[in-house]
């Protein structure tokens, strides 16, 4: 998988998957297109650590997707059909795939993203900060936490519990004041 042709490959399937997302309509095409931008994702994940960098702003690309599609939900008398956020799949596997690219160095990466003007990049941002565990994203987590009107706060608040019990020993270093940063 480490050689520069397969990376080639997965790069030009990542992006031309991405170009399809923001034209698809159809829900079997989004459906299908996500499927194989997480493949693509996760094949380049496992590749030699300089290759797999040079995915990195078709990564970042994906973190960003937000998509729209026409959604089918059923229940036993009705058939109905909603639009609904379809792309945390994506948004998910590319945040996994920064972490395993980078390790701890993907913390810049995911606060920008948690900065985002999107919601729905903004609690993927959380939830792989979380994940990550960094001390550092406390602060910025903190405010969204403290804020019970936002609707990431229930969110934030569990990243925060994540990092925490990750992160014991910090947790006694770390000051109150820390949490009164205003949000960006």
């Amino acid at each position: 998988l480490g050689n520069l042709r397969t990376f080639g490959i997965l790069h030009s399937l990542l992006q031309n998957t991405q170009e399809g997302l923001n034209r698809a309509l159809n829900t079997e095409e989004i459906t299908e297109l996500l499927s194989t931008s997480v493949a693509a994702i996760k094949l380049l994940s496992l590749m030699e650590p300089s290759l797999a960098k040079s995915g990195q702003p078709a990564l970042l690309r994906a973190l960003y997707t937000v998509k729209i599609a026409n959604v089918s939900t059923s229940t036993l008398a009705l058939q109905n059909q909603e639009m609904r956020e379809v792309g945390h799949i994506l948004r998910t596997a590319a945040a996994e795939a920064l972490f395993q690219i980078y390790g701890q160095d993907s913390f810049v990466l995911l606060l920008e993203a948690l900065y985002a003007p999107t919601l729905e990049v903004r609690g993927t941002a959380i939830t792989a900060l979380g994940r990550l565990g960094e001390v550092r994203a406390l602060p910025h987590l903190q405010v969204l936490a403290n804020n019970i009107a936002h609707p990431l706060s229930t969110l934030a608040q569990e990243a925060i519990g994540t990092i925490k019990k990750v992160n014991p020993h910090y947790m006694t270093l770390l000051r109150p004041s820390s949490a009164n940063n205003e949000p960006v």
